[in-house]
């Protein structure tokens, strides 16, 4: 059997196989007699071989390929061999925590938020091949109201909202090009006020339809998307006719603004899973985090 895709980064459940695993995206490997689980709900296949030319998955074959001179050959003994996890909804923002996601499987993730661009210097660091982690998209923070400390910091040129409000659309429409000026992959607002805090409802709507409507025109026009924090009905129900590309969270979704996503093609990512605790006040390092709400 052939495949075409690229082989990212596979996940081998075993301590001290995930290295040479990772090296397969840059050099001819064959993993022989493993058990592989291709991630389309087919049955696992056991006692095969994933050869891998010039970091793409050229054959897996029923048995085990004579040797070839050049080519590295590992022996896994039916450990597994899958493809690479998408985390679609991460908080990554040290070498440290891309590290750690990528020992745990995951090869892609949207890092949605960052805190003085280390997020972004992060990304950077791996694309040119000076830290090992994930590939990164990166938002480079959360545009709101009021965005924090971080924002301002980082974009100084919007320091007379720094003691009042971020509003109206054409506030938000020029932050949104700061944001891809810097770089960003993904822009992400906010229709709604954070979960798991104690000075903010998560039931309480921030932007509004035309605010966050300006964030999506502005980013398309550099052919990039919005993904939308949030929780409430209404502030979902407004980013989705404001034509975002996903809603995170969609903690209190109705069912009409659900039909509605559907029709748009707009994409639900419920967070499901926590990986480091979001408390009040907060005790987790930024270096131990790789996925909160």
């Amino acid at each position: 059997m052939r495949s075409r895709g690229r082989i990212m980064i596979v996940l081998l459940i075993a301590s001290g196989w995930f290295a040479a695993a990772a090296a397969a995206a840059a050099q001819d490997l064959d993993l022989v007699n493993a058990t592989v689980i291709d991630g389309a709900g087919a049955p696992s296949r056991t006692t095969v071989s994933v050869i891998v030319r010039g970091g793409r998955i050229a054959q897996i074959l029923e048995r085990a390929p004579p040797p070839v001179d050049g080519v590295r050959r590992i022996e896994l003994q039916g450990r597994y061999v899958l493809p690479g996890l998408i985390d679609a909804h991460a908080h990554i923002e040290s070498p440290a925590a891309a590290l750690r996601a990528l020992q745990s499987g995951v090869t892609t993730a949207r890092v949605l938020g960052d805190s003085f661009s280390r997020a972004l210097g992060t990304r950077d660091l791996i694309r040119a091949g000076h830290a090992p982690g994930p590939e990164l998209l990166v938002s480079g923070g959360i545009i709101r109201p009021r965005p924090g400390e971080a924002f301002f910091v980082t974009f100084p040129q919007f320091g007379d909202a720094l003691d009042g409000e971020l509003r109206g659309p054409e506030r938000i429409a020029e932050a949104t090009r700061a944001m891809l000026e810097r770089g960003v992959d993904v822009v992400k607002v906010a229709a709604s006020e954070r979960a798991g805090v104690a000075t903010a409802d998560p039931r309480r709507a921030e932007l509004t339809e035309e605010e966050m409507r300006a964030a999506v025109t502005e980013a398309a026009r550099a052919g990039r998307f919005v993904a939308a924090h949030a929780h409430s009905r209404e502030g979902a129900a407004a980013a989705v006719r404001a034509g975002v590309h996903s809603v995170e969270h969609g903690t209190y979704l109705d069912e009409p603004t659900l039909i509605e996503m559907r029709r748009r093609g707009t994409f639900l990512v419920p967070t499901l899973a926590v990986m480091s605790p979001l408390s009040d006040p907060q005790t987790t390092r930024a270096d131990d985090v790789v996925l909160q709400l």
